[in-house]
């Protein structure tokens, strides 16, 4: 069990960057709460909705993805986190078939039962903080998502996605998202 509240606070913290945690070689915090975040530990892609803390879990995300940006490691984990979001969205890119409620689909990440009922969406509210930074966006170039992006836009059987990813982007920086 862990106190988010006091992870949000730390993770806004002018006092605590990611590189000061690399200096003092105490990243175990940050790598800790990144394994939480990545799509296959199915520990945060897994919370249904209606859980409690729901709020919490995806305001401290949003804070992590701005907060590991700011040293060498944490861009390591935070590239990790990328390409496994960027896997699954090829794997909704190479699927042939519809999405269907089945429970082999169900368990797929993005699956449409995943996306309506879980955290899963808030993969694409992270995706979109990254792309209201310029360092942010530069991950998201090096991981060479914004081709999947445009692929997604393409799937009409997947509005749900389709939605979720033009809502979230941030259209602002003169980057790929436009």
């Amino acid at each position: 069990q862990w106190n988010w509240d006091v992870i949000g606070t730390l993770l806004k913290s002018p006092r605590i960057t990611m590189r000061k945690l690399e200096e003092t070689s105490t990243t175990k915090f940050a790598k800790r709460l990144c394994y939480f975040y990545k799509p296959s530990s199915q520990l945060f892609s897994t919370i249904e909705l209606t859980h409690e803390n729901v709020q919490k879990y995806s305001s401290v995300g949003s804070q992590l993805m701005h907060f590991v940006l700011t040293g060498d490691e944490g861009v390591k984990y935070l590239t990790d986190i990328i390409l496994e979001i960027k896997e699954n969205f090829a794997k909704i890119c190479d699927s042939g078939s519809t999405d269907s409620s089945s429970s082999s689909h169900r368990q797929e990440t993005f699956s449409s039962y995943a996306v309506a009922h879980t955290m899963t969406r808030d993969y694409f509210l992270f995706v979109g903080h990254l792309s209201s930074n310029l360092a942010g966006i530069e991950l998201l170039k090096k991981t060479n998502i914004f081709n999947y992006f445009l692929l997604l836009c393409d799937q009409v059987r997947r509005r749900d996605i389709n939605r979720l990813l033009l809502t979230s982007l941030d259209y602002s920086q003169d980057a790929l998202c436009r």
